[in-house]
């Protein structure tokens, strides 16, 4: 399948295991320069080794730099990306009546999957813009 993406530079946030991983493999065989990103740099690194073209970083997505760093590394290696995958983990699972928010799963799930995913699109989304092309997929379990 051509996802007409060969040339394009896609960063994938949390791609050291799952469905963030498969993403990374499979922009890889379309032609993409691949991003890899995980807390484990060293996974990265040789998970991206393995790809035809492809970078591993390390990168932290809930710290407050996070995805700012994450971002400026795809820059150095590829320039500004051209497609953003985000992905992260899902809260624990459990029942809806057991969350209260506060200091909870709930509360840690909004932090990956909500506040760290703006953080990402508030650095890429300008440029994308600008250049007129652009793609930001959201995935999630």
């Amino acid at each position: 399948m051509d996802l007409g993406v060969r040339g394009r530079t896609a960063v994938v946030a949390a791609s050291t295991g799952g469905l963030g991983r498969a993403v990374a493999e499979a922009l890889a065989a379309e032609g993409a320069a691949v991003v890899v990103a995980g807390r484990r740099g060293d996974l990265a690194e040789k998970i991206a080794a393995g790809l035809p073209e492809a970078v591993g970083v390390q990168a932290d997505l809930l710290a407050p730099d996070g995805p700012r760093e994450l971002i400026e590394a795809a820059r150095e290696a590829y320039g500004d990306p051209d497609i953003l995958v985000l992905n992260g983990p899902g809260p624990k699972p459990g029942r809806a009546v057991d969350l209260d928010g506060a200091g909870s799963d709930l509360g840690s799930a909004v932090d990956s999957l909500l506040l760290a995913q703006q953080r990402l699109v508030a650095q890429v989304l300008p440029g994308m813009r600008q250049r007129g092309w652009g793609r930001i997929l959201a995935i999630g379990s």
